[in-house]
């Protein structure tokens, strides 16, 4: 799962195929935040770049949730928000995603995977909302 605002997001191209050319499971689901004008566009080509991969695009306008994190970016009602919403959707995924994502593995578009991430999404949470590691590149 990640989020990119990019109208050409390069960033998840590269994750994707990370993320897939080190993966041991036979079935894996991505799902992506994206800008709405390029959600089936990217949907379709990364398919027909991942035929056994499946695809879920969504966008922050599901829910408010765009309007509901630039709300809490903007200091006065008139001032432009000039950071983007996509940094900050963590806390909004239950708003964007249909409750029938139960849980994610949080990627950032800019990173790279050298692994199969499948035992991240088995860590015991032990009732927290979300868990995080460290930078693994140390070990």
């Amino acid at each position: 799962m990640t989020a990119s605002d990019a109208e050409i997001p390069v960033g998840i191209f590269s994750l994707v195929n990370s993320t897939i050319t080190h993966a041991h499971a036979t079935s894996l689901c991505v799902h992506l935040i994206v800008l709405p004008r390029v959600r089936t566009w990217l949907r379709k080509l990364l398919e027909s770049l991942f035929p056994h991969t499946l695809f879920r695009t969504y966008s922050l306008e599901v829910g408010g949730a765009r309007a509901k994190i630039v709300r809490h970016l903007r200091r006065r009602d008139r001032e432009p928000v000039v950071i983007s919403p996509f940094k900050y959707v963590l806390p909004y995924l239950s708003v964007v995603l249909p409750a029938s994502v139960r849980r994610v593995v949080w990627l950032s578009p800019d990173a790279l995977v050298l692994g199969d991430i499948a035992a991240l999404s088995l860590v015991e949470l032990n009732g927290a909302p979300a868990g995080a590691f460290e930078d693994c590149s140390r070990q």
